[in-house]
């Protein structure tokens, strides 16, 4: 059995921006971020899922419908 994954409401609004196609500089000005942010958010969405990389992220979101 699959084990669910909650994420924080950041998180969702990231995985949207991803599924989009965004990237880093573009996701930082949508949601008003720093860089920074950006690419730590990404890192904890990436060890919650199991994920290497930022492709497979994207995959992810758009297949979980975000």
């Amino acid at each position: 059995e699959a084990r669910k994954i909650s994420f924080t409401l950041k998180e969702e609004m990231f995985l949207k921006e991803i599924a989009f196609g965004l990237n880093n500089k573009e996701i930082a000005y949508e949601l008003t971020l720093s860089d920074r942010s950006v690419r730590r958010i990404k890192e904890k969405l990436l060890s919650k899922t199991g994920l290497s990389n930022t492709q497979q992220l994207t995959l992810y979101a758009i297949n979980k419908g975000y």
